[in-house]
């Protein structure tokens, strides 16, 4: 696809890789445009947004080697929700709210946008719709060989926590590894002393070790 077309599918990388090039973060300002390219490989998805939200395309890709793509049609995937009420009602939820970070996204990009990961989406969804997604995760868990399987007390313990809202499970790929993340809400509160010394510290949050006591 090009700069400027009109988007009507979703593209995922099955093998092989392909080059972007997107030329300035925000498609509306031709004055901010940059030249950068970008390798596309396998498992990464290119105009998924179109799935959610009318789309045109803010770059330009192409195969830089033999490529296998897979193509979703955004209106092959209407008509098969269609007949499903209850999937119908949560893609609506899905696109309504990724549709808003669209719209206030500071730039726009055919590979990601800020905070529309899918867990990121998924935690902001009504709560009937969070709980089916979260069962559809721990239906995975649970069907895992031996060696990775949780045990039914933790099977129940994950239940609960998503019954009560305390926690949502979500489905994610790693490469050919298919994960299940359990997601949780953080709330960080921060007390300084009049000498701006820090009153408490319970824990600590570093980019590559996480949270440490």
């Amino acid at each position: 696809f090009y700069l400027g077309g009109e988007c009507a599918e979703a593209y995922n990388v099955l093998c092989g890789s392909l080059s972007y090039s997107d030329v300035g973060g925000t498609f509306s300002s031709l004055s901010s445009r940059r030249n950068w390219h970008n390798y596309v490989g396998p498992g990464r998805w290119l105009s998924w947004h179109v799935l959610w939200c009318c789309w045109t395309h803010t770059g330009s890709a192409e195969a830089v080697e033999p490529t296998e793509v897979m193509v979703v049609n955004f209106l092959g995937l209407v008509k098969a929700l269609a007949p499903n009420a209850v999937l119908k009602r949560l893609f609506h939820d899905y696109a309504t709210l990724f549709h808003q970070r669209v719209l206030v996204a500071e730039e726009l990009s055919d590979l990601d946008l800020p905070f529309t990961a899918y867990h990121d989406i998924v935690w902001h969804m009504e709560r009937q719709h969070q709980i089916m997604i979260s069962n559809s995760a721990l239906e995975t868990l649970s069907k895992q060989s031996w060696r990775r399987r949780l045990s039914s007390r933790a099977i129940k313990a994950l239940q609960e926590e998503i019954v009560s809202g305390n926690c949502i499970l979500v489905e994610t790929l790693t490469g050919d590894t298919e994960l299940v993340d359990r997601v949780v809400a953080v709330t960080a509160v921060r007390l300084e002393l009049a000498d701006r010394s820090v009153f408490a510290c319970l824990l600590k949050y570093e980019a590559e070790e996480g949270f440490t006591v």
